[in-house]
């Protein structure tokens, strides 16, 4: 664009220098007439020269006609050049605008995506944390219940054990009883005989 801007402001430049020119070369020779008009009654000499002068003017004439035309040609040259460019630089940004648009649409797809597998991650973590809240406590009911029936068991242990040591304690205080009571009556016996023996051996 920066040289399509460049070609075609010089192409302006020239074209406009050129007509500037062209303008004052006709001045000049509107001048020449005049001074022809004024001289008509010069020598053959002068008359010479200025036909040369005018031959020299038409030559002159018809350079800046051509030259004038080659800078038309140019110029027309340059607009149609920079109206291609400026064709093609709108084809350009049009691609590029569609190119551009498809992205941004590609782009909302895959940010939907991604949010909608977010959204199934975050349900399938919410899930399995349920699911593990559930194991977790089904886990320690089941701990919390084999500890307790372990206790009961150990208690039912105990319980037995100190029921038989205390059958044991019975009968041995039983026996302990029964000892004792034989040895009382054995005393008494002893006791009643040695009575039996003093009062009788009084009598």
């Amino acid at each position: 664009n920066r040289q399509e801007k460049r070609l075609v402001k010089s192409g302006i430049t020239s074209w406009k220098n050129t007509t500037i020119w062209i303008l004052e070369r006709r001045v000049w020779s509107m001048s020449l007439r005049e001074m022809h008009e004024q001289q008509k009654q010069s020598s053959p000499r002068e008359q010479l020269q200025e036909l040369n002068r005018q031959s020299r003017t038409e030559l002159e004439n018809s350079l800046l006609k051509e030259a004038l035309a080659m800078s038309s040609e140019n110029c027309e040259e340059l607009m149609k050049q920079s109206n291609q460019e400026q064709v093609r630089a709108e084809q350009n940004r049009q691609r590029d605008a569609e190119q551009n648009r498809k992205l941004i649409s590609e782009l909302k797809q895959s940010v939907e995506l991604l949010k909608n597998s977010n959204e199934l991650l975050q349900d399938a973590i919410s899930g399995e944390i349920g699911s593990l809240k559930d194991e977790v406590k089904e886990n320690t009911v089941q701990e919390v219940r084999k500890a307790l029936q372990a206790n009961i068991e150990a208690i039912q242990r105990a319980t037995k054990l100190l029921e038989k040591q205390s059958d044991t304690l019975t009968s041995v205080m039983k026996q302990k009883i029964r000892e004792l009571e034989e040895s009382k009556n054995s005393f008494f016996r002893y006791e009643g005989l040695k009575l039996y023996l003093f009062w009788g051996g009084m009598v």
